[in-house]
């Protein structure tokens, strides 16, 4: 889980203000940003220990700066919540992002992220946008991933994928997207 929300608040981050290819750059920005989006994902995990990939999917919703919804459909129904400070774990409790266990240092890390020390960045043009690689140079990164990719189309972030040190993948494909539609606070309540 601590890998998935530091791919979610790297994407929330305005990573492209600060990646190396300047024009690009902030047009990949302005193409993602919004206030809140609403987004259906499929997301796929290979391993060599699994005999076959696992597949899940649902809905992630965000509500910038700070709120975020993160609901697994399928296979197996799954919720966490971000509204503040305060997280709702996919087991139902209710912490505080500032003391939770292996949580506490997201922002830390999202905010050093594009530092210009944290990653290398290669950007490829394919035929219907662009492969961003980014490579972990530091240390506590390239223990979550040891390279993580961004595609675009048409600017906008498609899919997200990352590899793990032991080799294992992630790929995160968002369909179905709405930007800047009113989100109901209920859908942020971590409940008590």
């Amino acid at each position: 889980m601590k890998r998935l929300l530091l791919i979610i608040a790297l994407l929330l981050s305005g990573w492209a203000v600060r990646a190396q290819e300047g024009d690009l750059a902030a047009r990949l920005e302005a193409a993602n940003a919004f206030r809140t989006l609403s987004v259906h994902f499929t997301m796929t995990r290979r391993s060599a220990l699994l005999a076959q990939p696992v597949h899940s999917s649902g809905v992630l919703l965000i509500a910038a700066p700070d709120r975020l919804r993160w609901e697994v459909r399928e296979p197996r129904p799954q919720l966490f919540i971000r509204n503040g400070n305060a997280i709702r774990t996919p087991e139902g409790k209710v912490l505080s992002l500032d003391t939770a266990p292996g949580l506490s240092r997201i922002p830390e890390i999202t905010d050093k992220l594009f530092d210009g020390q944290s990653f290398t960045m290669t950007f490829e043009a394919t035929s219907q946008g662009w492969k961003i690689r980014l490579v972990p140079r530091r240390r506590d990164l390239r223990k979550l991933f040891s390279e993580l990719y961004v595609y675009t189309e048409d600017l906008l972030i498609q899919a997200v994928e990352w590899f793990d040190p032991a080799g294992d993948s992630t790929l995160l494909e968002f369909s179905d997207r709405t930007v800047d539609a009113t989100l109901q606070p209920a859908c942020f309540d971590v409940g008590a």
